[in-house]
């Protein structure tokens, strides 16, 4: 087992520990290293996600924050292509 091993094994019990203690799921999650992958979902409308795509495919967004818009466009194409493309050119 590598370090890194050991200090992501450490840090996860330390986050189910203060869960089992009451302490809030986002208040625990400090003690995680960054590196651990997390999950979401998100819920939204047609209208939000559009604003959404629109901000984040800016060429002075960040470049990963860039390529989850340009995703979520793809699909709102596929979703809502008449919608999607109105909304696209009239935000």
């Amino acid at each position: 087992m590598n370090l890194r091993t050991l200090a992501y094994d450490a840090a996860w019990t330390s986050y189910e520990t203060m869960l089992e203690h009451g302490v809030a799921r986002e208040l625990a999650r400090a003690v995680l290293p960054v590196g651990i992958y997390s999950e979401m979902i998100v819920t939204g409308n047609l209208l939000n996600w559009a604003k959404f795509w629109k901000l984040r495919v800016s060429p002075d967004a960040q470049l990963e924050i860039r390529k989850y818009a340009e995703a979520i466009g793809d699909e709102l194409d596929k979703i809502a292509p008449l919608s999607f493309a109105a909304l696209r050119y009239n935000l």
